[in-house]
């Protein structure tokens, strides 16, 4: 699904104003929209994934980012 008014880096962007660490994970379909899945990686998003993505890949980034939290540090990739 593409967002009818916002890109996912805008939307990214708009989050981390709210909230500036989120620890966010940038997915998406289309090759055009890969470039900006890295750019929120350069800009601190955690990491992006590619669709279709192994569940087994995004759990084990996700099991990362909480053991990150709960030792509560800045969530980062390693």
């Amino acid at each position: 699904m593409k967002l009818p008014k916002a890109n996912g880096l805008e939307v990214y962007l708009s989050l981390k104003e709210i909230a500036p660490y989120p620890a966010v994970i940038m997915m998406t379909a289309y090759d055009e929209c890969e470039e900006l899945a890295k750019e929120a990686v350069k800009r601190n998003a955690y990491t992006y994934l590619k669709k279709p993505f192994d569940i087994d890949e995004l759990l084990s980034i996700a099991h990362e980012i909480f053991r990150q939290q709960r030792e509560g540090g800045v969530v980062k990739p390693s």
